[in-house]
């Protein structure tokens, strides 16, 4: 594991289990700056980094551009965190179920509204996928910018991904960036996990001096496993950070974890992230399964696996890793392929040249796009 890595989960442990300091601070000194910023930012953990660096009393210049990009985030937040509930409280007064998912949400409850969590937008969760449509265009009489060349209704019926963006720029010059979601997943996981489990049991309560629904401590958890261990493999160590101060709190409740994930076939999802979670608050960890150590080593990359097929290909061998025992990989990439292959109005065109006439030719096409932009496009531009 290299210094910089080891840094970064120092940092975790200086914030929030306040202790570790001395060894922090000496194996910062033995780090690259450079190389830490950028897997700080790919990690997206700068802002724990900069308080644990703010905790020694350090006073470089990577603390001051660490200090920079964490209070203009914190200011961010705070005006995101306003504009969410405004726009919860206009769905709720026009009956249209909608929860906070993710992001603010997460920055709220386990981080007790302290703004150490990366995030760049505000993610929603609708109830009734039949009104999308008018949740959209409630959301674009707020001003809110449709990023999709087609309506709420053919997203709904035609589109394989779950989720659109929306945005507006406020008169401040503010970007707001609404990801919206009616659905949980993309249509080739098998999870059997819906919208519904996060509305089941959701209360209204107060969450920034205003009424809103927010989700059970279950919904809450399958919200976490999902998203960061279902889909994202605990390739980012802010969605370990969450899982950590997640568990912190959930000492009397093991069981009830490990039924809550057996629920939606991600046993193996919740044992790997639990495993990791040993590297952040234990001090000597567990030995990495298979799985962990794959995980591990990619945490050293600096890059997003948006543009990489190398990377892509590594992200893909860690889902299939981390899928139940009795789940077929081979099924599962079919579906991976197939979902990749589909035309929908929401892929540039640049990646469908076969108009759906086949599924095969435009998977290969996207991955090869990818590869060229990812390798050949950094070299030729």
């Amino acid at each position: 594991m290299s210094k910089e890595l080891q840094t970064l989960i120092l940092a975790y442990k200086v914030v929030f289990l306040d202790h570790e300091q001395a060894e922090f601070g000496k194996t910062y000194e033995a780090c690259d700056p450079e190389r830490l910023m950028k897997l700080a930012t790919s990690h997206a953990v700068r802002p724990v980094l900069y308080q644990a660096l703010k905790k020694i009393g350090r006073n470089d210049l990577l603390t001051h551009k660490l200090q920079l990009f964490a209070s203009q985030m914190a200011l961010r937040d705070k005006l995101y965190g306003i504009e969410m509930v405004r726009i919860l409280k206009l769905f709720r007064e026009e009956g249209i179920e909608v929860l906070p998912y993710k992001g603010y949400l997460f920055t709220k409850k386990l981080y007790g509204g302290q703004h150490f969590r990366e995030s760049g937008d505000m993610d929603m969760v609708i109830r009734d996928k039949e009104r999308v449509a008018e949740a959209i265009a409630l959301l674009k009489e707020e001003g809110y910018e449709l990023h999709a060349p087609c309506s709420g209704h053919e997203l709904v019926n035609h589109a394989p991904g779950r989720e659109v963006s929306l945005m507006k720029e406020n008169n401040s010059g503010l970007s707001f960036h609404i990801d919206f979601h009616w659905g949980v997943n993309e249509t080739y996981h098998i999870y059997p996990i819906t919208t519904e489990d996060f509305f089941k049991g959701a209360t209204i309560q107060f969450f920034l001096d205003e009424e809103i629904l927010i989700p059970s401590n279950e919904a809450f958890f399958k919200m976490l496993l999902n998203h960061h261990g279902g889909r994202g493999g605990w390739l980012k160590l802010k969605e370990l950070f969450d899982l950590s101060l997640f568990l912190s709190r959930q000492e009397g409740n093991k069981e009830d974890l490990k039924n809550w994930a057996s629920a939606i076939q991600m046993d193996k999802v919740f044992q790997t992230g639990n495993q990791l979670n040993g590297i952040l608050v234990k001090q000597e960890p567990p030995a990495a399964s298979k799985e962990g150590r794959t995980i591990i080593k990619l945490w050293e990359r600096e890059k997003s696996y948006d543009n990489d097929l190398w990377l892509k290909i590594k992200k893909m061998r860690v889902y299939l890793d981390l899928q139940n025992p009795d789940i077929s990989r081979l099924n599962l990439f079919r579906r991976y392929a197939a979902y990749h292959g589909t035309d929908t109005p929401l892929y540039e065109k640049y990646y469908r040249p076969f108009d759906g006439r086949s599924r095969v030719l435009n998977f290969i096409v996207k991955m090869g796009t990818i590869f060229y932009r990812g390798i050949i496009g950094r070299t030729y531009k």
